[in-house]
């Protein structure tokens, strides 16, 4: 009997990731704050647009350290590969679940000299078309700009990424739609 396969989500990624929206948020506040009619850069030209860009900083990257913060508390659990399929954890918000009966083919790409797996699907479009509207911008975007809907980015994985994408590319072999039955011993 195949097991399941887990691969964690590295903590000192969601770390980073908190550090990086907790700045940013701060940076919005300053901004604010400082171009109040009595900060120090009331007399600058245009402070109503950098009071603008930092209210607008402090929501999005107010509601990401939130998001991350959320992440944290959340099961560790970042890609989880099964003979029926793999279920994809990495962006901590939502949950991506694929059979491998709807793979067409399982890739490997680098971009910005991180490694990425594509998993192209033999219906790309109903699969996109069942999940949330917010998971569906994101598969459409990848769909377009990357080739394939579900795009794996393992760098904020506890493993290699040669690692990952052989335990991807053998369970896809061995119980994909052209995989040979398996028969079990007794």
């Amino acid at each position: 009997m195949i097991s399941d396969m887990v691969f964690l989500i590295k903590r000192s990624h969601l770390y980073r990731n908190l550090g990086v929206a907790l700045i940013m948020l701060v940076a919005g506040i300053v901004a604010i704050i400082e171009t109040a009619p009595d900060g120090a850069l009331a007399s600058i030209p245009a402070p109503d647009m950098v009071n603008t860009v930092g209210w607008i900083s402090s929501l999005v990257f107010g509601f990401y350290a939130l998001v991350v913060i959320r992440r944290l508390g959340l099961p560790n659990q970042g890609l989880i590969i099964t003979p029926e399929g793999f279920v994809d954890r990495i962006s901590g918000d939502y949950q991506l679940e694929a059979k491998w009966q709807d793979v067409a083919d399982v890739a490997e790409f680098t971009e910005g000299n991180k490694p990425f797996i594509a998993v192209h699907l033999l219906h790309p479009q109903n699969f996109i078309d069942q999940q949330p509207p917010m998971e569906r911008m994101v598969l459409k975007s990848n769909m377009k700009h990357r080739g394939a809907p579900i795009v794996i980015a393992t760098s904020s994985l506890n493993a290699s990424h040669g690692e990952v994408f052989n335990y991807m590319l053998g369970y896809y072999q061995g119980f994909g739609p052209d995989a040979s039955p398996i028969e079990e011993s007794e």
